[in-house]
């Protein structure tokens, strides 16, 4: 992992997902961007936005930047604090736009491996403004999105459960997350989460065995369970409820607009209202898809309908 990309609003709780950011940037020797997006409401007409003074503008840049690198000197004193022989590089970005353009654009821009930003909490009104946000960044952005709840301070790390459907190759993404489990010394839990009266396939010891020739040293620890369950967003907050600090993982799927009609995302669901850390993968991470049949990947998939 080479590069870290910070959003941030300047919140509590953003300050808190920088701090872990930077746990994982000292763990796996990258560099942080600390972004601020200075968002100019859309609601004025085209001559109100000309008359829009230019100093007002800059000073929104200013002070944009000034808090981006009071953040900047919070976290390079916790990285001396850590006594660690690796201080990531630090750089402040403050543009105007929309949050996910701005976060797009600096993930091709600077080669980032991974955001990180604190989840909103999700109720009423507020989700209705800053979930947008969310989704829109899970839709648009090429690149892993870890979102740390609010009042969750982070620190340390014992499980990584990715879940799964096994309804495509597994092995980029676990490549990705064994990356981050060797940086902290923790296990990764695959889950298949799979309807009752599933049948069976052999796709997840298949893949456990696979796992295993990748990683043929035991580290990080890989291990597999499947859990039998109509309610996956359920099945999946239950996954977690361990004592252990852990994250959840899994890979976001995207609908068109007639399919968002009957299908909704649940990376979105718990964006929403997951209490854990979530680090979701973008779709392109599933693009290998597996020997199964069509049939078999329909009957099998998540079908996120019956949570509504």
């Amino acid at each position: 992992m080479n590069t870290i990309l910070v959003v941030t609003d300047f919140t509590i709780r953003a300050q808190q997902a920088a701090e872990f950011a930077l746990q994982i940037a000292i763990k796996t020797e990258a560099d942080l961007v600390l972004c601020h997006a200075i968002e100019i409401v859309d609601d004025e007409d085209e001559a109100e936005k000309l008359s829009w003074p230019i100093a007002d503008n800059i000073a929104l840049k200013q002070d944009s930047l000034m808090d981006l690198r009071d953040l900047s000197k919070h976290l390079k004193k916790l990285a001396i604090e850590e006594v660690t022989s690796y201080q990531p590089a630090i750089t402040c970005v403050s543009e105007f736009g929309k949050l996910a353009p701005v976060t797009a654009n600096l993930v091709k821009e600077k080669n980032v491996d991974l955001v990180v930003m604190g989840a909103h909490k999700s109720t009423g009104f507020n989700r209705f403004l800053m979930g947008s946000h969310t989704h829109e960044i899970l839709d648009k952005v090429n690149c892993p999105v870890l979102l740390l709840p609010e009042g969750l301070n982070m620190t340390q790390l014992s499980t990584i459960t990715y879940a799964t459907d096994l309804t495509f190759s597994d092995t980029l993404v676990i490549s990705y997350l064994a990356k981050i489990a060797s940086a902290f010394n923790a296990e990764i839990l695959v889950s298949h989460i799979s309807p009752k009266g599933f049948e069976g396939l052999n796709s997840g010891k298949v893949l456990l065995r696979t796992l295993k020739e990748l990683h043929p040293e035991g580290k990080p620890q890989i291990s597999y369970i499947n859990i039998k369950g109509d309610n996956v967003v359920k099945c999946l907050t239950q996954l977690t409820t361990s004592s252990r600090p852990g994250l959840l993982t899994l890979v976001h799927k995207r609908y068109g607009f007639l399919q968002g009609l009957f299908h909704s995302s649940i990376s979105k669901k718990l964006a929403d209202t997951a209490k854990m850390p979530l680090l979701v993968m973008p779709y392109s991470f599933s693009i290998n898809v597996t020997d199964l049949t069509n049939e078999l990947i329909e009957r099998y998939s998540y079908n996120t309908d019956e949570l509504r």
